[in-house]
């Protein structure tokens, strides 16, 4: 009889034949990126994949659970009896919540909000409970208040049992964000770990980097933490696939709700992907940009895409194109200042993305002489000078912020009207979590105006711009292709139709 003993990290199979804990073997391994070019696969020391079954204990992440299952079941025609040996599943319990559910005094959750954190309560195996999953939902959607609802039925759960709930990010600014929204609306004090803090309580947010440190070096602390933590909450989970984040994961042994809200998963990396799903389980819940933008929850984006054919950057190197291409290219900087001198003629106020920091600095000085109030907030400033900056531009203060990708993910920035994405490259994450950060719906009912380039320089670059325009068409946005005379001499209406 083939039995799968359960526990919160890893799960065992017992009593499966070794031919079919051969095929369990290739469908829990998946090509590395880059593996071809490895010396130990050209040599025949490594297969090029990434193993998720460990022999020969025959151990998987448990998230994989279902995954294994419905393996065996379809593939093996093999029933595995579930064996649960996780602890103190019945301290801590994630019940259905209702339409209309209510977190604090303020906010009610939207019907899909409901539903994804009921994918969570309701997620079975066989007929074990496996509260665990990724809720996959567009930027705007309100991952917080869905954390939020999560938090607000565990904590009394939490509160009488003694374990606490961790609300991990890789972000410095997500986790003050989280922490301030999760007191106000919940009205509980909410613990700290980061930036110089290790403040634990029943509910604790946490940035993973510090986390990482002090399970390395043996810290005391941590191990308290590993002996409290009864559900994990993992923000921007698609980062649950990078080194630290697994290997902290790996150690929350008492563990059993883990959930993780992200907005993209990137399918492209298939260790990444197996890797998110090892920590916190599969996709339960996909919300995407159209779905959120039908419901009346976001803006709808109007992208406009200008052409750069200077320089002409040959066959050079793709590093040293990007530089002359994008970052020091006074063409691309004018179509810039164009674009600025039109939003903030209209007083819009403009987000501009970058990727390198001198390419931040470059495009300050370009806009000076135009704006009064233009800054450029990067990894260099405090967090009090970064904060700053964004409740200015929040209150209307800034006519342009410049950021670098301090600002690509889970952060809250309102009351912009246009987003130039000046980066470039092809990360499909970075481009939606780019086009994200303005599709806040504004009071007017106003679309946001999403600014990109095809930067037909070098064929890198026109191929990542190729790679961007596709990505766009695909969630359905309203995608143009401008000429700066015709975007110059464009009324707003014009500009804004959708067609």
């Amino acid at each position: 009889m083939c039995v799968i003993k359960v526990n919160n990290v890893k799960s065992q199979v017992v009593g499966l034949a070794p031919n079919f804990l051969n095929l369990l073997a290739q469908e829990l391994s998946v090509k590395a990126p880059g593996y071809y070019f490895s010396p130990a696969f050209r040599s025949g020391r490594w297969d090029g994949k990434q193993h998720f079954l460990t022999r020969p204990a025959n151990t998987f992440p448990t998230g994989l659970l279902p995954r294994v299952v419905t393996f065996l079941s379809e593939t093996c025609e093999v029933t595995p009896q579930i064996e649960d040996n996780r602890p103190d599943l019945e301290c801590v319990i994630l019940p259905n919540i209702s339409e209309g559910y209510q977190v604090g005094e303020s906010k009610v959750l939207r019907p899909y909000q409901v539903d994804a954190i009921n994918t969570i309560s309701n997620n079975k195996v066989q007929n074990i409970p496996f509260q665990r999953g990724v809720i996959n939902i567009a930027t705007n959607g309100g991952k917080t208040v869905i954390a939020e609802g999560v938090i607000s039925e565990l904590y009394p759960q939490l509160k009488k049992s003694g374990g606490v709930l961790l609300f991990t990010t890789h972000s410095k600014e997500i986790a003050y964000q989280a922490r301030k929204s999760i007191e106000n609306d919940l009205q509980i004090d909410v613990g700290f770990i980061g930036d110089g803090m290790w403040e634990l309580s029943t509910i604790t947010v946490g940035i993973i980097t510090t986390i990482y440190r002090r399970m390395k070096d043996g810290k005391q602390e941590f191990a308290e933490l590993k002996d409290s933590v009864r559900a994990v909450i993992v923000d921007e989970s698609h980062h649950a696939s990078s080194q630290s984040f697994y290997d902290v994961f790996s150690q929350f042994d008492k563990a059993s709700i883990r959930l993780g809200l992200t907005g993209t998963v990137d399918k492209k990396n298939p260790v990444n992907e197996m890797r998110l799903y090892s920590c916190t389980g599969g996709i339960l819940t996909k919300i995407s940009n159209d779905y959120l933008i039908k419901q009346g929850v976001s803006a709808k984006p109007i992208c406009l895409m200008f052409q750069v054919t200077q320089p002409e950057l040959g066959s050079m190197e793709y590093q040293e194109a990007y530089n002359f291409g994008i970052i020091e290219n006074e063409v691309r900087h004018d179509i810039i200042y164009d674009i600025c001198a039109k939003e903030t003629n209209s007083n819009n106020k403009v987000l501009i993305l970058v990727e390198r920091l001198e390419h931040g600095q470059n495009l300050e000085e370009v806009l000076k002489p135009l704006c009064k109030e233009v800054h450029f907030t990067n990894g260099q400033l405090s967090s009090d000078e970064r904060v700053l900056l964004l409740d200015r531009l929040r209150n209307g203060e800034l006519d342009v912020l410049i950021s670098s990708n301090i600002l690509d993910e889970g952060v809250d920035v309102s009351g912009i009207n246009a987003v130039i994405y000046a980066r470039g490259m092809k990360s499909i994450r970075k481009l939606l979590q780019g086009i994200g950060r303005g599709l806040r719906l504004k009071e007017d009912n106003s679309k946001l105006r999403f600014y990109d380039f095809i930067d037909d320089t070098h064929i890198k670059l026109l191929q990542h711009s190729m790679e961007r325009y596709e990505t766009l068409a695909a969630e359905k946005f309203v995608v143009k292709l401008m000429t700066v005379d015709k975007y110059n001499s464009a009324s707003w209406d014009e500009i804004n139709k959708e067609e």
